[in-house]
């Protein structure tokens, strides 16, 4: 393969990854949301269309990432081959943008256990929200 080619790949990868952290921040934003409504009251209902908004953003976050499997698995047969100084910093620049999501993530996850705790130890917000 070619060097146009393998910043072909490696471009697509970080638009995506781009694109899919602007989601992250929103998914992250719901998370939040949640977490005050269980504190702080708001209901089923309000606690129902966040729930929904997560699944929406889970869904757009998933057909990307089936979209770029192919570049991705591409990618990784090449990377040790892509040592050309572009496509080397364009390798840096994707592994910087994979360790921010995997924090972002890390991070929704602690809000969600947050949420899960919150939502098991207040039996009158379980009731109110049943």
């Amino acid at each position: 393969m070619n060097r146009p080619d393998q910043r072909h790949v490696v471009t697509q990868l970080i638009k995506a990854y781009e694109e899919e952290a602007k989601l992250y921040d929103n998914v992250e934003q719901v998370a939040v949301e949640q977490n005050n409504v269980l504190r702080n009251g708001g209901g089923r209902e309000r606690l129902s269309k966040l729930l929904d908004r997560q699944r929406e953003l889970a869904e757009h976050i998933g057909k990307i990432e089936s979209g770029i499997a192919p570049l991705r698995e591409h990618w990784e047969r090449i990377r040790e081959a892509a040592r050309g100084s572009r496509v080397q910093e364009l390798a840096q620049t994707l592994d910087r943008l994979l360790d921010d999501l995997a924090e972002r993530i890390g991070v929704i996850v602690e809000i969600e256990k947050q949420n899960s705790r919150e939502l098991l130890s207040s039996p009158v917000q379980g009731r109110e929200l049943a």
